[in-house]
């Protein structure tokens, strides 16, 4: 006989994997047990959602054995941590990329992100690129399919941006 144990799915996990890891522990179907949820949600005038979160507390994930608590707890500890680590004047490493500074947290806003430029044109560069001219400037690269005094038919069209298209 093999004992089962109420996990979390990771496989029906939707919000936190507690009615999918239900269902796999009745070998139910995860979408009748959602439904049921839900109802009972609608009815229970949130006590059903109250329950969730409990059981999001208390059981485990199905891939690294935490509980929701567990990761709140170790998420909550190295901010504390750090936080530590900065008002006793130590060098706190950065942590993980998720967390937010000190100084977001006073001002209540996230910092950019910082992205590296994919081409940095240099000092000698520029001479060169002024030389080549800009793309109005160049020779074209097939030849013009009318020319001027032309007579050309457009659509009618009145878009509400900017468009080349004459409109009469």
């Amino acid at each position: 006989m093999t004992t089962r144990k109420l996990v979390r799915s990771r496989d029906h996990r939707v919000i936190a994997g507690v009615c999918g890891g239900i269902a796999e522990y009745f070998d139910i179907d995860p979408t009748i047990v959602r439904v049921v949820t839900a109802a009972l949600g609608l009815f229970s005038l949130g006590a059903v959602c109250a329950a969730y979160v409990i059981a999001w507390l208390a059981i485990p994930d199905q891939g690294s054995g935490q509980t929701g608590a567990d990761q709140l707890y170790d998420r909550y500890g190295d901010y504390q941590r750090r936080r530590d680590a900065r008002q006793s004047g130590g060098e706190p490493d950065n942590g993980p990329a998720d967390t937010f500074s000190a100084d977001e947290l006073a001002s209540g806003k996230a910092a950019p992100e910082r992205r590296e430029p994919k081409r940095v044109l240099k000092g000698e560069e520029v001479a060169g690129v002024l030389r080549r001219g800009f793309p109005y400037e160049r020779e074209a690269e097939a030849p013009a399919r009318f020319a001027i005094g032309d007579r050309v038919r457009t659509i009618v069209m009145h878009p509400q941006h900017h468009t080349r298209l004459p409109r009469y």
